[in-house]
């Protein structure tokens, strides 16, 4: 019986010396999400403070939370009570920490250079969320009409992405936007305005703005960083990714001409759904 009790000490002793290991690590990774503050804060507002972070393990969860100076802290694990997909890579409010703003990412997705410029693109949603994101789905149509979604609308709208012509415009709409044209750039969205019904415009627009600022903002990182920047497929059918990589080239078109609307988030939905 006492061999027993010791194997069963055992064991847990080294399930705690696992789990600790893996606090360790995550620590060490979430340090250097603080050492890249520094660049990022340098960057835009958007980044002017670090928000928590919750790395998911299969259904298990750790909660660390930074302080003003970027100091982490780990104030939260167990079992998260939602399921959530696998590779998770995301920013939402999380019931584990009041429903405040987070970055959730998959524990799978937290160890490359890259994966760190994930982490401040999901910390641009999390400035979005506080700063104006309600404010602008307030004056949405599509946004009203899907309430009752619980905001999954934003993932599962059934925008048009199968209509051939809506497609091969949007991407070169694109290509027009990467290359600077401007006028261009209207005439082609014009076609798919006309081409879409209202809440298509408005949830095109405005995934090209919440995503596309985060791209954007993500991809100005990764050149100061020296990482691979992220990119968008162009093939037919297009889907929703598309988006980022319209709404950032859209938004670098726009700052190009006007370097401070990058800064002022409001004023730059309003370009983007004029556009």
């Amino acid at each position: 019986m006492r061999n027993i009790i010791v194997l069963i000490l055992v064991l847990a002793f080294a399930g705690c010396a696992s789990q600790t290991e893996k606090q360790i690590k995550h620590l060490q990774k979430l340090t250097e999400i603080t050492e890249i503050w520094q660049t990022a804060k340098e960057i835009h507002p958007a980044w002017a403070k670090l928000y928590p972070v919750c790395l998911i393990d299969g259904k298990k969860y750790t909660l660390y939370t930074p302080d003003e100076n970027g100091e982490w802290k780990l104030t939260g694990a167990g079992i998260y009570p939602n399921p959530l997909p696998k590779g998770i890579k995301a920013a939402f409010r999380i019931p584990v920490n009041n429903y405040e703003m987070a970055c959730v990412l998959d524990t799978n997705s937290f160890s490359t250079k890259e994966d760190m410029t994930i982490v401040f693109h999901e910390f641009v949603h999390c400035y979005q969320a506080y700063s104006c994101e309600e404010d602008i789905k307030s004056g949405l149509k599509v946004a009203q009409e899907n309430q009752d979604t619980g905001g999954m609308w934003e993932l599962q709208y059934p925008f048009p992405y199968d209509n051939e012509l809506v497609g091969k415009t949007y991407i070169e709409m694109t290509e027009a936007a990467k290359r600077g044209d401007r006028d261009e750039v209207v005439r082609l969205r014009r076609i798919i305005q006309q081409n879409v019904s209202e809440q298509d415009w408005e949830y095109m627009c405005w995934q090209e703005f919440k995503e596309g600022t985060a791209r954007w903002l993500q991809n100005v990182l990764s050149e100061r960083l020296g990482a691979k920047p992220a990119t968008s497929g162009h093939s037919l059918p297009i889907n929703r990714v598309i988006f980022y990589e319209g709404g950032e080239m859209i938004i670098r078109l726009l700052t190009k001409d006007n370097e401070s609307i990058g800064e002022d988030f409001p004023g730059l939905w309003q370009e983007i759904y004029r556009l």
